[in-house]
C-alpha cells in the first residue's frame, strides 16, 4: 500500500510518500481501507513533535478519518466488516494511508446521510466541541468566551450556542474574521488585534457575565482572558496555537477562585464508562453535517499531499485540508 510517512519532526510538509506492507489487525482491532482523512491542528503539532510524548519514527500521521472496514482481528469486530465508519487512532500509524489498523472501539458506524468528507472529520473537532460546550448545555454555566472562534471547531461552538440559545463572546485575531462570524449569526465578536481589545473584552464580560471560557491559542491572549474573567470562573485550554506560555497571578486562584484546566480529547473519552462514551458518540453522530459540520477548503491525493502540506497550511478559517487516499469500495451504511 501507499502511505505518507514522517521520518523527522519537521512539520506536515516533511512527510514523504512511501510503499509499505498492509498492516494486520490484532485482537480488538480492524483494518480500514481509508477513503478520506483530514489535517487537524493536532496532526500539525504531532508532525512538529509537539503533541504529547514524541512517537517513535518513522510513523504515518493522521489521527482520524473515514473508511470501510475490510478485515477484523477477532470475532468481536466481524459485524463491522463492509461497513463505512469514522475512526481514529492515537497509538502507532495513523490514517494518512490507503489502509490503517484502528482499535475496534474507535470506530463509529456512519449513517447514509453523512458523506465521506464529514465522516472523516467526525471525531476530533466534533467530539471536542461537544465536550467543551457541555457545561453550557447542562446549565453549569450560563455564558462563555471562546478564542479561535473562526476555526472549524469555533464555528461548531457558535452553531451549538445558537441551537441551545447560550450567549458566547467570540474572539478572533483579525478584522476580516469579525465580519465572517457576524454573517454566520454571531452577536458578540471581538478582534484581539485591536488596541482597545482588553477594554472591549472586559465590557463584554461585564455585560454577559460568563464564568467559563475555552482557549485554543495560549500565550498572552490566555493571560488576558483569565485576567478579565470574573470570580469563580473556569478557563479551559485545549490548544496552543501561539506556541507561547503565559503567567498566572496567584491571586486569581487563591482569592478569586479562578480555575485553569486542560482538555485532552483522548483523556475525556477514557474517563467515561463504555456506555456513556458510546452515548456521547451517537449524540455527536446525529449532529454531523449540521451543528457539528466541517468546511473543506482543499482536497488532495496521497501523491500530491506532501506538496500541499508544505505550501497550503496556515489559514484554518477557510476550512480543512482533506487527504483522499482512495475511493471507497462497496460498503454498507449504518441506519
Amino acid at each position: 500500500m501507499r502511505a505518507l510517512q514522517l521520518q523527522e519532526f519537521g512539520g506536515p510538509g516533511s512527510v514523504r510518500l512511501v510503499e509499505k506492507a498492509v498492516p494486520k489487525p490484532r485482537r480488538h482491532e480492524v483494518l480500514v481501507r481509508v477513503c478520506t482523512s483530514p489535517v487537524n491542528q493536532s496532526d500539525i503539532l504531532f508532525c512538529e513533535g509537539r503533541y504529547s510524548a514524541p512517537s517513535r519514527l518513522p510513523i504515518t500521521p493522521g489521527f482520524e478519518g473515514c473508511g470501510v472496514v475490510v478485515q477484523a482481528g477477532s470475532w468481536r469486530g466481524r459485524w463491522l466488516v463492509g461497513h463505512r465508519v469514522a475512526c481514529g487512532n492515537q497509538a502507532g500509524d495513523g490514517l494518512w494511508a490507503e489502509y490503517a489498523v484502528v482499535p475496534l472501539w474507535n470506530c463509529l458506524p456512519l449513517p447514509r446521510r453523512v458523506d465521506d468528507e464529514q465522516g472523516a472529520c467526525a471525531i476530533v473537532n466534533p467530539v471536542t466541541a461537544w465536550a467543551l460546550f457541555e457545561p453550557l448545555r447542562r446549565g453549569t454555566h450560563r455564558a462563555m468566551v471562546q478564542t479561535a472562534a473562526a476555526s472549524q471547531l469555533g464555528r461548531m461552538i457558535l452553531r451549538l450556542s445558537q441551537r441551545y440559545r447560550r450567549p458566547v463572546v467570540h474572539v478572533v485575531h483579525r478584522p476580516g474574521l469579525v465580519d465572517l462570524l457576524r454573517k454566520l449569526g454571531a452577536e458578540h465578536v471581538l478582534d484581539s488585534s485591536t488596541p482597545d481589545f482588553a477594554a472591549r473584552l472586559r465590557a463584554a464580560i461585564a455585560a454577559l457575565k460568563p464564568t467559563y471560557a475555552i482557549d485554543a491559542v495560549g500565550g498572552p491572549l490566555a493571560g488576558q482572558l483569565l485576567e478579565a474573567l470574573p470570580r469563580d470562573s473556569t478557563l479551559v485550554l485545549y490548544g496552543a496555537l501561539s506556541g507561547q506560555s503565559f503567567e498566572v497571578s496567584p491571586g486569581h486562584t487563591l482569592f478569586m477562585h479562578k480555575r485553569l484546566e486542560g482538555f485532552h480529547l483522548a483523556s475525556w473519552l477514557q474517563a467515561r464508562n463504555p456506555a456513556s462514551r458510546l452515548l456521547e458518540m451517537f449524540r455527536v453522530r446525529r449532529r454531523l453535517g449540521r451543528e457539528l459540520r466541517t468546511e473543506i477548503a482543499v482536497r488532495t491525493s496521497l501523491a500530491d499531499a506532501p506538496a500541499v502540506l508544505a505550501t497550503q497550511l496556515g489559514n484554518h478559517s477557510k476550512g480543512k485540508i482533506l487527504i483522499c487516499p482512495a475511493a471507497a469500495p462497496a460498503r454498507r451504511d449504518a441506519g
